[in-house]
């Protein structure tokens, strides 16, 4: 940081020649920088500049509004607090209003609201004007006590004693920079939902409300969709713009070449435009007469136009200043407009991607209102279950409302029995199988899954099954009848079944766990 703050103090002075008369050595390796690199790649990037700010302000007015993302600003306090005394200090050049126009502005509002309150004893200040107030009283002979409205009221009446007083005194900021206590804001970028009062402002070229308008713009009350223009009126004298009226008059077609060089001058050549005008009139049809009074008007202003400026004492000069920075402004509007025009095509991409963002998002949300009210579930979510070993509850519901609809149509008890596939490695974790034939190789273990299915006389029957792939194939089934279920619930926790000739050895109070679970999970 160091070297990239000395670089910039070396460049600056080289642009401005700013080096002391011992730094010899330095201006002038400063001179040839400046002369054979610098300047030139300035004039090489001036050259293709193209200020676009009022452009792009312009489209994303129209492109921020076909969003569908959240924007959010995050700020800590104490930048907060230094940002809202700022703008209360400053408010005479930030709300640039007239006083009775002032407590209009939404700004100020809102600053009224943010800045603390009047305090008694909070600064020197407001002690003094405390002291004040006591001594007026007495003087008066009238002893009442002092509210913080008598403290705001005396402060006012002071020059920045109101606006120092209402301040974020400096122990606040200091704590609020210790805490470090960040806030989210959330921006709305359709805010034209709301407001339709928009104008373009003259100082800062972006689009706001007319409520935070400068005073000029706030007496219309139309909607502006792009910048207008509107062209300087020049000076304004004694409630006239004479240079204005100036300008109309010698845009005429009908005004022959002029060659004054100050307004007396100009003034004399009006006048014999306007003797040419009568002697055309006198000698003329009567269907002219009427055009020939319109231009001896117009004259009789640039006249009078004529005559305030040199009354002024004002030159020539600013009447031309004023044409040339009329045709930039001209020049600048035109640029404007085609830039927005050539760029119109964003704004209809941005429109058409978010309609189809919107419509995904309303097909995506009918699909998961369609799956909730279905409590249906992915397949990949129920194979992946079924190999844990584990209860899904959506799963849970899904069969309650097909239970419900079997019942609607009288096929429950036959088509609808409790049932489950659980794995190996989940029935071993649950003490459900004791161990299983030796030479099975371990490896294996991963892809045996054992299907619980209840028969209507009471019965279940069990298949083992090896999956690899997406091959499947039965290892073996057997039957737990009634009776068998019967006997383990008369048996101790540690009896033990075989079943397949050995092959699986279950624990019989775990396994009637397991049965009962399975019958619950499908009721």
């Amino acid at each position: 940081l160091f070297n990239l703050k000395q670089l910039g103090v070396f460049l600056r002075c080289a642009l401005n020649g700013d080096f002391s008369p011992q730094q010899r050595r330095m201006k002038e390796l400063g001179r040839w920088i400046r002369d054979e690199t610098l300047m030139d790649f300035v004039e090489h990037v001036a050259k293709d500049a193209e200020d676009k700010v009022e452009t792009d302000l312009t489209l994303d007015l129209y492109e921020s509004h076909y969003t569908v993302n959240e924007i959010t600003i995050s700020l800590k306090t104490d930048l907060l607090l230094h940002l809202s005394n700022s703008l209360w200090w400053f408010q005479d050049k930030v709300i640039a209003l007239t006083p009775e126009f002032v407590p209009q502005d939404k700004l100020y509002q809102v600053l009224m609201e943010l800045q603390p309150e009047v305090q008694q004893y909070t600064s020197k200040k407001v002690k003094d004007v405390v002291a004040n107030i006591k001594l007026r009283q007495a003087s008066e002979g009238v002893v009442t006590g002092i509210s913080p409205k008598d403290v705001a009221d005396e402060l006012k009446r002071s020059k920045h004693g109101y606006e120092s007083a209402r301040l974020w005194p400096q122990f606040m900021n200091l704590i609020a920079s210790e805490t470090a206590v960040t806030h989210n804001f959330t921006i709305k970028s359709r805010f034209l939902q709301h407001y339709r009062d928009l104008c373009f402002c003259r100082d800062c070229q972006a689009p706001i409300l007319r409520s935070m308008a400068p005073q000029k713009q706030r007496g219309r009350s139309d909607l502006r969709l792009i910048r207008l223009y509107r062209p300087d009126l020049g000076l304004e004298i004694g409630g006239q713009f004479p240079l204005t009226d100036l300008v109309k008059v010698l845009t005429m077609k009908d005004l022959p070449v002029l060659k004054s060089r100050d307004f007396m001058s100009l003034k004399y050549e009006l006048e014999e435009c306007q003797k040419l005008a009568q002697d055309r009139m006198s000698r003329g049809a009567k269907s002219g007469a009427q055009k020939e009074f319109a231009f001896i008007a117009e004259l009789d202003k640039g006249k009078e136009a004529c005559e305030t400026m040199r009354a002024s004492g004002k030159t020539l000069s600013s009447f031309v200043k004023l044409v040339f920075k009329s045709l930039e402004e001209r020049q600048e509007q035109h640029e404007y407009l085609a830039s927005v025009g050539q760029s119109s095509d964003k704004v209809e991409k941005s429109k058409k991607a978010y309609k189809e963002q919107l419509s995904n998002m309303l097909e995506s949300l009918t699909r998961v209102v369609q799956a909730s009210e279905e409590a249906r579930l992915p397949e990949v979510f129920l194979r992946k279950a079924e190999q844990k070993g584990v209860s899904l509850k959506l799963a849970r519901v899904a069969k309650i409302n097909r239970r419900a609809s079997l019942s609607k149509s009288g096929h429950e008890q036959n088509a609808y029995m409790p049932s489950a596939t659980i794995s190996l490695g989940f029935l071993r974790s649950k003490q459900v199988v004791a161990w299983i034939q030796q030479d099975f190789p371990k490896n294996q273990y991963k892809r045996v899954s054992f299907i619980f299915s209840a028969v209507e006389n009471g019965d279940w029957e069990v298949i083992a099954m090896h999956k690899e792939g997406r091959a499947a194939n039965a290892l073996f089934k057997f039957r737990i009848t009634m009776q068998e279920i019967e006997r383990m619930r008369c048996a101790g926790k540690t009896a033990k079944v075989s079943y397949e000739n050995g092959w699986v050895v279950i624990n019989a109070f775990s396994l009637l766990q397991l049965l009962a679970r399975i019958t619950a999970d499908a009721c």
